[in-house]
């Protein structure tokens, strides 16, 4: 139903004119693979990334009570959420980011984008890879990152953020060096602080480079 309500929406530019990120467009994606495949979106997560990539702690919705809490941004009062339906997206938009797991299995997934061999097996091809990783038009962001030009990175790199408004993540990757930092909150509005602990870890990286 929610889909329907968004497709009788006009979009905001042409099609292939301009990139505009929304979660609508995960969520229809969502919809589509349920349609081809008869299966959930859920049941193909597990499938298709969880089970190769060996990502035994992911799972959708709230982390559980034995789990730190998301708190809302500090603005808004900073409190803590419990876990519930209110402590994340609304599941009509689970496709959009719906989905918790421990840092070592998000690295697991970050590490597949890096060398793709990293799971238990082989997760895609290179090809297949690359297409993920390439800008669509002119802007820089590709299916599912940002992929900006950076020197650290020696050429382009990897980057994608999110948040529930109640945690917030971001990860930053160079597949040409094969590092990746990925950073999270369990607090919303925190962009500044998770993105000044990039720098400090990229500036780390670069030391011990140099010894």
């Amino acid at each position: 139903m929610f889909v329907e309500e968004i497709l009788k929406t006009p979009p905001e530019a042409a099609p292939g004119t301009r990139h505009i990120y929304s979660n609508a467009g995960y969520t229809i994606t969502g919809a589509v693979a349920e349609q081809a495949t008869g299966k959930s979106w859920e049941n193909l997560m597990k499938r298709e990334i969880f089970g190769p990539l060996g990502m035994r702690s992911a799972d959708f919705g709230p982390p559980g009570q034995e789990q730190p809490w998301g708190h809302t941004d500090p603005e808004k009062g900073g409190r803590p959420i419990a876990p519930g339906p209110g402590a994340d997206n609304p599941a009509a938009i689970g496709p959009a980011g719906t989905i918790h797991c421990s840092l070592v299995d998000w690295g697991r997934f970050v590490a597949a984008h890096l060398v793709p061999a990293a799971g238990k097996k082989k997760f895609l091809k290179e090809s297949s890879i690359e297409t993920l990783h390439t800008p669509i038009g002119k802007d820089e962001y590709a299916l599912g990152w940002s992929t900006p030009m950076r020197s650290w990175g020696k050429g382009r790199v990897l980057t994608h953020a999110g948040s529930n408004t109640m945690w917030y993540a971001v990860v930053w990757a160079s597949p040409k060096r094969r590092i990746a930092v990925l950073i999270t909150t369990n607090q919303g509005g925190q962009v500044k602080a998770c993105d000044d602990a990039v720098g400090v870890l990229m500036k780390y990286f670069e030391e011990r480079k140099k010894q």
